[in-house]
């Protein structure tokens, strides 16, 4: 059975962000502050279920077609529908751009799982000449990462009382190949001619380790699309080439944007209505989700 899961930040039970939420929701049912406490812990697992059933049924974080009674089922949440997407968005877990809903850093999360399922259905789709059912080739691509997991740790050995295991370095953390400075560079340069010219300080090892999973030509077209998405560089140019080579997750992201898409619709092909959600409270980006 494959193993469903998501990365919380052990900062989350005390973020403002958190307690943001919880003070809206806390306003609007009247909660004493003495239960103060006790209403954090409800909103956190509030939050947490909502991620959870979004692997599933929203797989790409894009909450745009949903409405709010159906966000705040998702969530458990029991309150006023209304209430709790306004206070998504105000605190800063959900984004929101014009008629466009998406949890926020989706991609850098939750999203791992969506990107991945559709790579190993784009590689059965490549090499199933067969006629092997999908599922038969699910179930025995699971047989063999678990068998190759195994024997990667056969040999790990135990810390003191702790009893952590030793693990291998992670393909973040591998040192940049030298022979593609050149390549790097000239990757950088394309970034900065597009995206941000002011831009000073190349992300070397990043841009190497992308590379790793992307050819130069697919890092440009995330750079093209990028640049010609008017959001996206108005809110995110500045940030720098270290935040968009950041990861592979962000790359594929930008891979799959339609910057055309967002022209005529909101960035992904739906056509979507908030209705009366389109008075809620203002949206503060601050932070990130759910490592803020």
């Amino acid at each position: 059975m494959e193993s469903i899961w998501i990365p919380v930040a052990k900062s989350l039970p005390e973020h403002r962000k958190l307690i943001r939420l919880a003070e809206i929701l806390d306003d609007s049912a009247g909660t004493p502050p003495e239960l103060h406490r006790s209403s954090m812990l409800t909103t956190m697992s509030n939050l947490i279920h909502l991620w959870l059933w979004s692997l599933e049924n929203a797989p790409d974080g894009c909450l745009s077609t949903l409405t709010a009674r159906t966000i705040a089922h998702a969530a458990r949440f029991e309150g006023d529908p209304d209430v709790f997407l306004g206070g998504l968005i105000d605190s800063g877990f959900v984004d929101r751009h014009g008629d466009e809903l998406n949890l926020h850093d989706w991609p850098e999360y939750g999203g791992k799982l969506h990107i991945a399922r559709l790579k190993e259905r784009d590689r059965w789709r490549e090499r199933n000449s067969a006629g092997v059912p999908l599922e038969l080739h699910e179930n025995s691509t699971a047989k063999s990462k678990s068998k190759s997991k195994r024997e990667s740790t056969s040999g790990s050995t135990s810390t003191s009382s702790g009893g952590n295991a030793c693990m291998p370095v992670s393909e973040e953390e591998k040192p940049a190949k030298p022979d593609r400075k050149a390549e790097v560079a000239a990757l950088f340069a394309y970034y900065k001619e597009k995206i941000q010219p002011a831009a000073r300080l190349c992300p070397s090892e990043k841009i190497a380790n992308r590379l790793k999973k992307f050819s130069d030509e697919e890092l440009r077209k995330a750079i093209d699309h990028f640049a010609a998405d008017t959001w996206w560089m108005e809110n995110n140019a500045s940030r720098g080439g270290e935040w968009f080579f950041h990861s592979d997750a962000r790359i594929e992201q930008l891979l799959l944007l339609d910057p055309n898409a967002r022209r005529n619709g909101n960035g992904n092909g739906r056509t979507n209505k908030i209705g009366p959600e389109d008075d809620l409270s203002r949206f503060d980006r601050y932070g990130s989700y759910p490592k803020a």
